[in-house]
């Protein structure tokens, strides 16, 4: 079984495992490749960094939509940044993490700041040929009108939370949705039936690791955690898992399909 963990944060401050052991741990689970995204051009230096040293990590590059926000930003240097970043290196595959966000964010106050940004960090995914990891919390009806907005772009919208009519709009706009652990949380059984109703061969799946770990669930790998411990690429392995029980199919096919999918819209 081959895995791909298309978002973790393995350059995070929050992320304390070793990352030698977070490899090793994700190959026993099948995981062969990982995406690192950036958050701000420190954290994008530095998943770069790591995508150099270990053949297994690939790297995003971006500015999330919290530090766009900070009051000594400057974004038209940053893209500056951002552009010499992902010609300078081979092993850059996505403009990342850049969306827009109104579960921490007023959207009247912050609204038109967070979507030039996007805005412009979508141009220049379209610039460089690469695709876009978005995120998109309690904002995907405005995500999804600036995607419309440029049909020549790509790409992925991750950790994705929102019903069946969003998740349409999203696919018809021929982007991409990447599933995390809360299709395992209790209370997200709407969530689990809007995956159910989604083509395989249109998602991917991912940890947001050290984020969202998934809830207990039975397994044999005494490593695999659950909530409450910090989430690595391993646990990519339980997302899968439940996307099959969610599609009733075998997690061979979730993997061999998503991975598959991973690799076409990285090129990796």
């Amino acid at each position: 079984m081959r895995l791909i963990d298309t978002h973790t944060h393995l350059n995070d401050q929050n992320f304390s495992l070793p990352i030698e052991q977070t490899i090793k741990n994700a190959q026993a689970n099948g995981v062969e490749k990982i995406i690192v995204p950036g958050v701000d051009l420190e954290s994008s230096h530095r998943a770069i960094t790591l995508a150099e040293k270990y053949e297994q990590i690939y790297a995003a590059i971006g500015i999330h939509p919290h530090d766009v926000l900070m009051t000594d930003h400057d974004l038209d240097q940053a893209i500056i940044d951002i552009r010499k970043l992902a010609q300078g290196s081979d092993r850059v595959v996505a403009i990342g993490e850049v969306g827009i966000d109104y579960h921490h964010h007023d959207s009247a106050g912050t609204g038109a700041v967070q979507r030039e940004a996007f805005v412009r960090q979508l141009l220049l995914a379209i610039e460089l040929d690469l695709p876009a990891i978005v995120h998109g919390r309690k904002a995907y009806d405005e995500v999804v009108g600036v995607i419309k907005d440029f049909p020549g772009s790509r790409g992925v919208v991750h950790s994705f939370e929102a019903d069946y009519e969003v998740a349409k709009k999203i696919l018809d706009a021929g982007w991409l949705i990447s599933l995390t652990a809360l299709i395992t949380y209790d209370g997200y059984n709407w969530l689990r039936e809007v995956v159910a109703k989604l083509p395989l061969d249109r998602l991917m799946v991912e940890t947001d690791s050290p984020y969202l770990p998934p809830k207990i669930v039975k397994t044999n790998d005494s490593h695999l955690g659950s909530r409450g411990r910090t989430n690595e690429p391993a646990n990519v392995k339980l997302v899968a898992e439940q996307l099959a029980t969610i599609k009733k199919i075998s997690v061979e096919e979730v993997a061999e399909t998503t991975t598959q999918t991973a690799q076409a819209f990285f090129k990796l």
